[in-house]
């Protein structure tokens, strides 16, 4: 009984712990999405007016606390400027973040500070433009 007791609170300490080390580990100061090619969303429903471009190594934005934003993008078009605009929810405002520069491999980063004024609350998604097409937004894809 006493040795059924100690490994019911063994166990029981086991989890808290695991517990908040997931907690500590997934917490984060920024807001990180992938980026995907526009033309590929599908959920809920596709897209109208996106382009083509490749984005064969993928690519992420990321909005800290701080209101940075940092976006990263590899295997896109190779030696092109992409537009880079926060859209709100329902597309009826934008705000434009900056312009990404993709080097001779497709890949390009930038990285922004002072995007967001401080104390504000910000929902929306991140779209790359070129050639007046959406090339990429932030998205999910789902794996089968």
């Amino acid at each position: 009984m006493k040795s059924d007791t100690w490994a019911a609170a063994t166990v029981g300490i086991v989890l808290v712990v695991a517990s908040l080390t997931v907690t500590w580990a997934s917490r984060s100061d920024a807001l990180e999405s992938e980026l995907v090619r526009c033309v590929d969303v599908t959920q809920p429903a596709t897209l109208a007016n996106c382009g083509a471009d490749p984005l064969t190594g993928g690519g992420t934005a990321e909005i800290s606390q701080e209101g940075e934003v940092e976006i990263s993008i590899a295997g896109a078009e190779p030696n092109v400027t992409y537009r880079v605009v926060y859209h709100s929810l329902d597309g009826a405002a934008e705000g434009t973040i900056g312009e990404l520069r993709t080097d001779s491999t497709g890949n390009g980063h930038l990285d922004v500070e002072g995007v967001f004024s401080t104390n504000q609350v910000a929902a929306g998604y991140v779209v790359l433009a070129r050639g007046g097409t959406r090339q990429f937004v932030t998205g999910t894809r789902i794996a089968k």
